[in-house]
């Protein structure tokens, strides 16, 4: 089993701080995840105007159970620290989708037609569709809208 660990913490700049500025401090990048942990959470700040939340990330690249491509797990009781886990087997053409579905949840979007927090139920295009490899391309319209009702803005 391969693990990698990078750390990435999210915070908002102090006074003065646009919507769109954040940081993050890399720690260790397996360099099978290459650059794409830090393009992903770009480019959802960018996508959401800001909207993304403060959160510290750890990536690892690990044998996850299943056929699941990536899994997000909350490792603290105050809710603002994850772990993602992108599989070995990932394509590397998929780890960028893969890393766009995980941080949705880390943003707290949900998903299922038996989910009553669910913002996603429909056909549309979404990057959090259950099936990641069925999930689109570009973050989109329904999960930009369901964040902007979570964080009321």
């Amino acid at each position: 089993m391969r693990y990698a660990c990078c750390i990435l913490a999210l915070a908002a700049i102090g006074c003065g701080a646009t919507p769109m500025e954040f940081r993050y401090r890399p720690v260790f990048v397996d360099p099978a995840l290459g650059t794409a942990p830090e393009e992903a959470l770009a480019e959802w700040q960018a996508a959401s105007g800001g909207l993304f939340p403060p959160r510290e990330i750890s990536f690892y690249v690990s044998d996850l159970p299943g056929t699941l491509a990536g899994r997000t797990s909350p490792y603290s009781q105050d809710g603002n620290h994850f772990t993602i886990d992108i599989d070995t087997e990932t394509p590397a053409a998929d780890i960028r989708r893969v890393l766009l579905h995980e941080l949705g949840h880390v943003a707290g979007l949900r998903f299922g037609p038996d989910l009553e927090s669910s913002h996603y139920t429909g056909t549309a295009p979404s990057v959090m569709r259950a099936v990641t490899v069925d999930c689109a391309d570009e973050i989109g319209a329904p999960e930009l809208e369901a964040m902007r009702q979570k964080f009321h803005r």
